[in-house]
């Protein structure tokens, strides 16, 4: 009586642990892509996508008078970009895609240098 006990306990925790496993594994491949850009040897920026595919970003981290923006496309067919709008200052530019989800995206400067799209 004693071993079935046991055996029916450790089937129960194998089970337990096997489904943690689906429920929280699937999450750990979610996340966030970024595209950095340099001038001079220096990071001055990058473009973002976040991890659910429907937010970009576009963020300025050098006080140089350059801007910087993401340009992005979606599965549905739409062009479009975002801006730092405040430059280097804290914070980044962000916008929900119209529709659809980001299928390609660069990372620009306002002196028309990007890089090449890429997949998120």
């Amino acid at each position: 009586m004693q071993l079935k006990s046991i055996i029916r306990r450790t089937l129960m925790v194998s089970a337990a642990t096997a489904t943690t496993l689906v429920v929280f594994g699937g999450q750990a491949s979610a996340h966030a892509h970024t595209l950095p850009i340099y001038g001079a040897g220096a990071l001055i920026g990058n473009a973002q996508v976040e991890a659910d595919h429907l937010y970009v970003k576009a963020c300025d981290f050098s006080a140089d008078g350059v801007g910087i923006r993401a340009e992005y496309k979606t599965t549905s067919g739409v062009t479009d970009m975002v801006g730092d709008a405040n430059g280097s200052a804290s914070g980044c530019g962000r916008e929900h895609t119209p529709s659809g989800f980001v299928s390609s995206y660069r990372v620009c400067d306002s002196t028309n240098r990007c890089s090449s799209w890429v997949a998120p």
